[in-house]
């Protein structure tokens, strides 16, 4: 949701005030929704330096890159801005995407046209893929530079130089961020509550109790190509998982979330008494409905950053988490440190 000023400020009928991202950082970033600008208080010096994140995929990539951002800015008092044109790209193939973290309680400005120029000219190299990773390694200069992710696996980058750097990569680590896990967890809360009676009872039902989120990624897994890329999970893992949990925990109820809910319905029989969350609940966004998720205690995430995310937030509650060992449908894909350690992976 965009903010006006007013409400901004004052805020009247959320749970959680808005948070800028100075209550991480001092980033002289104020509360000013994506898509505007305006000239900030002079109640603190506004940093030269910059970090612009560009911004790509759903919002479990978008929350790996932002969450690599604030890490980076924070590490060297640094204003963060986000790139948007990839999303907005008419060209762009696969599936559509939208901005997702506008239902944060956080605002980030977008980067102006001015700032992203040179950059934005070294992206159109895109074509020819050799020639711009050449460009992007060796173009920096005191004022601007590329960081772009050469690595599936966690790589230390080192200390930032540039006045501003273009950060680029899907950052699919929680080393990247492992320095500020806990106020990272605090400020990625749901900019509004859901006050609708039916989301807040399916809310209490899942966070009382040692309950079991199951998420099932399908959609674009399944159709759309995705499948040849990603794989997809079938019954017996979920089965598997659901065993191994259960092995090993009390689980009260499990909660089943899902972008085709009539196929778990028709497909998996995880429990008697499971609940498949229906569609109806995301209604109110996709930030209230990974929140929904969140609420649990002991996790199933199939090769979906979107369920990682999930597990991600719930932090300290969180019991066990069960993950699939192969994430990708290439074997040959390096996803060690895409997982946490502490996860179990089958």
């Amino acid at each position: 949701m965009l903010h006006d000023e007013t409400t901004d400020r004052e805020c009247p009928d959320r749970r959680f005030q808005p948070h800028t991202t100075n209550e991480i950082i001092e980033t002289g970033n104020s509360c000013v929704p994506i898509g505007k600008r305006r000239e900030l208080p002079n109640r603190r010096t506004v940093p030269k330096k910059r970090v612009i994140v560009e911004i790509n995929g759903g919002l479990g990539n978008q929350l790996f890159q932002i969450a690599h951002g604030l890490s980076l800015v924070q590490a060297d008092q640094r204003r963060l801005l986000v790139d948007l044109s990839r999303l907005r790209s008419r060209s762009r193939r696969g599936t559509h995407r939208n901005y997702e973290l506008e239902g944060f309680s956080f605002d980030i400005q977008e980067a102006s046209k001015r700032e992203l120029a040179i950059f934005h000219a070294i992206n159109t190299l895109d074509i020819y893929p050799r020639i711009t990773a050449q460009v992007k390694s060796t173009f920096s200069t005191k004022t601007r530079a590329f960081r772009v992710e050469d690595s599936p696996t966690y790589r230390d980058h080192g200390k930032l130089t540039a006045e501003t750097t273009y950060v680029q990569g899907y950052w699919q680590s929680a080393q990247y961020f492992e320095s500020i896990a806990q106020k990272l967890r605090k400020f990625l809360r749901p900019s509004s509550s859901v006050l609708n009676p039916r989301y807040q009872r399916m809310l209490q039902d899942i966070s009382s109790g040692h309950n079991l989120c199951v998420h099932v990624r399908r959609g674009d897994y399944a159709n759309n190509g995705g499948e040849n890329v990603h794989g997809l999970m079938g019954v017996s893992y979920y089965s598997d998982a659901v065993r191994l949990i259960r092995e090993r925990h009390d689980v009260d109820k499990i909660f089943i979330f899902s972008d085709e809910p009539e196929w778990c319905r028709q497909n998996l029989r995880l429990d008697r008494d499971q609940v498949v969350v229906d569609q109806w609940y995301a209604r109110f966004g996709i930030v209230p409905y990974i929140n929904l998720m969140a609420a649990a205690s002991l996790f199933v995430i199939p090769n979906s950053t979107f369920g990682w995310w999930a597990s991600w937030l719930s932090g300290e509650k969180r019991q066990e988490t069960v993950a699939p060992a192969k994430w990708f449908r290439d074997p040959t894909r390096d996803t060690s440190d895409l997982v946490p350690v502490e996860w179990t992976r089958i």
